[in-house]
């Protein structure tokens, strides 16, 4: 069973499409750097977003703890690469740091997971983590998936066909 160390965008969005509170029904141990708690809650909470407030519930309840990485030499190592944001650098150091999947969408900081040899996966690993669980059914996926799509969600044509054909196995 693996750790799970998450970025913002997958929070966010799950968040904004109701099924935040489901990661409690998943069995792996699920970290974020102090980085992605300022950007998510901190600044949330600023602005008023309701996302921020679901996610500080999950921490507040041990559901999600925050742990920044202690090898500040990786994660510099990280930052030389100027598309790599300090809260991207952070989760995938802690993820490399943790033997941990690191969870986050941007493909710049996928790419660089992959150079690193450090796994990884988006928010729609989770959405297949929630239906293979029966937390979600596969019209609910589908739902969600158009619904983080209208809330800003990126998704281009060619990942929304493949999302649709690997529901064909379920």
């Amino acid at each position: 069973m693996a750790t799970l160390v998450f970025n913002a965008s997958p929070l966010i969005y799950l968040s904004k499409v109701s099924l935040i509170e489901h990661i409690k029904e998943l069995p792996e141990k699920k970290y974020i750097p102090q980085s992605v708690y300022d950007e998510v809650v901190t600044k949330g909470k600023e602005l008023g977003v309701a996302d921020a407030f679901k996610v500080d519930k999950l921490i507040r309840e041990n559901v999600i703890k925050i742990k920044s990485p202690s090898d500040d030499g990786f994660t510099k190592h990280l930052l030389e690469n100027p598309k790599i944001h300090c809260a991207d650098a952070e989760v995938l150091s802690l993820a490399k740091e943790l033997h941990a999947i690191a969870l986050m969408d941007d493909e710049e900081s996928r790419a660089m997971a992959d150079l690193e040899r450090i796994p990884n996966h988006g928010t729609i690993y989770l959405l297949f983590c929630f239906l293979r669980k029966a937390i979600i059914t596969k019209e609910e996926f589908i739902d969600k998936l158009n619904e983080m799509i209208r809330e800003g969600w990126r998704c281009s044509t060619e990942l929304y066909t493949k999302i649709i054909k690997a529901l064909d196995s379920f």
